[in-house]
């Protein structure tokens, strides 16, 4: 029951106006399936990690020992040069 209405609370997010209520519980199942599980402790418990990446990298939930590294060894603020960018 849980996960229905899991889903069901996606879809009423993501539903696009005119979308018919089937496709967005269709596409709320597959962001449910897909998409990696919640986890807040991996981007929050070291301030150079969370300093060296920014939204790119967490949408693809990667991160880079190399860049936390880095970051720690120029003590890095939120704003910096480090962090990858898109393309």
């Amino acid at each position: 029951m849980y996960s229905i209405m899991r889903i069901q609370s996606i879809a009423k997010l993501i539903r696009l106006p005119g979308e018919k209520w089937k496709r967005a519980l269709k596409r709320a199942r597959n962001i449910k399936k897909y998409a990696p599980k919640y986890d807040p402790e991996k981007w929050n418990s070291d301030i150079n990690k969370t300093n060296a990446h920014n939204c790119y990298t967490y949408f693809l939930n990667l991160t880079k020992k190399s860049l936390t590294e880095a970051c720690e060894r120029e003590k890095c603020q939120k704003k910096n040069a480090l962090k990858p960018q898109p393309g």
